[in-house]
């Protein structure tokens, strides 16, 4: 099951673009021990979204015997096996943090592996990504366009909420209507 948010513009096939995801893994993007975003990430550094954080993780030690390393994600673009999305309703997890902690948390704690999907590179906190970001600044048709010419090119843009037209795209034409 593949979550595509209405801003994550994906312009190769789902199975090539999640080819990295293993089978039966939660794919989730740009995954990273917390230990690594401690100090930068917005969610561990504030104050109340911290005491969230640590809760949570007492509640999945306390409650399910969670002892594993945490990670964190960034949220456009997880795919699921079916399996975890049916054990993660059973579970009811409590509503604290956000998917991007959550997700990988109860994963961990429901036995299923983690997997990065790979539609961005690697993730040190809240520094950009030309292509994959979480700013208020579209990625720009031309530089998709850029992307697209080189066979080695990003494939996975975030965000973009320009209306684009599908055979413009493919045929490399300008794409904002």
């Amino acid at each position: 099951m593949h979550v595509i948010e209405w801003d994550l513009l994906l312009l190769e096939p789902l199975e090539s673009l999640y080819a990295r995801v293993l089978e039966r893994a939660v794919g989730l993007t740009a995954l990273t021990p917390i230990s690594e975003l401690e100090q930068e990430w917005t969610w561990l550094r504030r104050e109340e979204s911290r005491r969230e954080w640590e809760t949570l993780l007492a509640r999945a030690r306390a409650e399910w015997g969670y002892d594993g390393v945490p990670y964190g994600c960034l949220g456009p673009g997880p795919c699921f096996p079916r399996s975890f999305v049916e054990a993660y309703a059973a579970i009811d997890p409590p509503v604290l943090c956000n998917d991007e902690l959550r997700l990988p948390l109860f994963a961990q704690i429901l036995g299923f592996p983690l997997s990065d999907t790979g539609l961005r590179s690697a993730w040190r906190g809240e520094r950009e990504h030309p292509f994959f970001h979480f700013r208020n600044r579209d990625i720009e048709w031309s530089a998709i366009q850029a992307e697209l010419a080189n066979p080695d090119g990003w494939r996975a843009f975030h965000p973009v909420r320009t209306r684009l037209e599908p055979k413009r795209i493919l045929s490399g034409r300008s794409g904002p209507s």
